[in-house]
């Protein structure tokens, strides 16, 4: 049977999350950058399997981790892009033939084995699927199946153009809307809603 495969990007340790420089020095930000990379490597092993999850970044201390957690890890090229690494990865992980890629960001502070598993429950083997951010701007977690080619859109507005995408490629995606990977750890008011992470904020 053709896998189900999971795809997490990942900035280095010491540069990820810099809209928060001004409230958390460069060590918190670090240590939330790891904190998280490890929480959602382990959700998506206990929901997809190690050997079906992947970490795609230009870090070599993201990729030391990663292998540690016995997880597969993509080495992104040089300059660093989200949309182009997402491009490599799903283009190196198309030669293993797979069912689909799924995407999940790193920031996501309410992910979990259970509540993947809950998200993708009843997913057809062709069904792409869209979980946007608590304003339906942006792109919290995506299931693309391996036939659907659209390119990766993240950025200001991904959530509609991912949609718009994926229907005009013949896959209109089921939207989730009651689950907590729409929480992530974008602004400082995201952050400060939960305690694993307000602990680190500069008094």
């Amino acid at each position: 049977m053709q896998p189900d495969v999971v795809v997490i990007p990942a900035k280095g340790l010491s540069t990820g999350k810099s809209r928060l420089a001004q409230y958390l020095s460069a060590s918190q930000r670090n240590t939330l950058n790891l904190a998280q990379l490890v929480r959602t490597v382990r959700a998506a092993v206990e929901a997809f399997g190690s050997e079906r999850t992947f970490v795609v970044s230009p870090c070599k201390g993201v990729e030391e981790i990663v292998r540690r957690e016995g997880v597969g890890f993509v080495r992104e090229r040089l300059p660093p892009s989200l949309n182009q690494a997402l491009e490599q990865a799903r283009a190196e992980l198309l030669t293993r033939d797979v069912r689909s890629i799924s995407v999940l960001p790193v920031d996501l502070s309410g992910v979990s084995g259970t509540v993947l598993r809950e998200v993708l429950a009843g997913c057809g083997p062709h069904e792409a699927l869209v979980v946007p951010d608590r304003v339906a701007e942006g792109t919290n977690f995506m299931r693309v199946p391996a036939a659907c080619d659209i390119r990766f859109c993240y950025g200001p507005g991904s959530f509609a153009a991912h949609v718009r995408l994926l229907a005009q490629a013949g896959f209109g995606p089921r939207i989730v809307g009651s689950t907590c990977l729409r929480d992530d750890l974008d602004d400082i008011a995201n952050l400060r809603m939960h305690d694993h992470c307000s602990k680190m904020l500069v008094a």
